[in-house]
């Protein structure tokens, strides 16, 4: 058995961070491949980035196979998903805040939503089910006055394959 592991980052760019549910997909979706034994994320640390880690049997399967396999899941990843953070005015408590995030919650194909008192709301939803211009009408019906809106993106530094045994 040997593993490697690949940077989260080089995988799933658009992932804000490793606690997102775009990480559970991935290893959801890549454990499944013959040959892989164990997919589990490895946290980041103090100077070194998030990982996914492989476990895997190179009689079975190669190591471009698995790079190939991530990048491909990851792409199917990015391209069913995405995340925004709005910035609205109006909210002036948490427990407004929590009446606003069931809301949002309930649209379909949100994944996942957060809402702050301090007026962030960030939202993950499957792009195939709702966009961008659905989750901002549901937010005015809210009577929120929308800031701000921005796709949610991990700031991508140097990436990297790291190969151990």
């Amino acid at each position: 058995m040997e593993k490697t592991k690949i940077n989260l980052d080089v995988i799933l760019p658009d992932v804000p961070d490793e606690k997102d549910a775009c990480v559970d997909r991935l290893i959801s979706l890549t454990k499944k491949q013959k040959g892989i034994e164990q997919v589990h994320l490895v946290p980041a640390k103090e100077g070194r980035k998030a990982q996914v880690c492989f476990h895997y049997n190179p009689d079975i399967i190669s190591l471009d196979r698995i790079e190939r396999l991530a990048r491909d899941a990851g792409a199917e990843i990015t391209e069913h998903y995405s995340h925004l953070l709005i910035e609205v005015d109006s909210i002036r408590e948490m427990m407004e805040a929590n009446v606003i995030e069931n809301q949002l919650k309930k649209l379909p194909g949100v994944s996942d939503v957060s809402v702050s008192a301090t007026g962030n709301i960030r939202i993950e939803f499957e792009q195939s089910k709702i966009n961008q211009q659905q989750i901002q009408n549901a937010i005015i019906r809210e009577e929120l006055k929308i800031r701000s809106v921005r796709p949610v993106k991990r700031k991508t530094e140097e990436a990297h394959v790291q190969m151990q045994s």
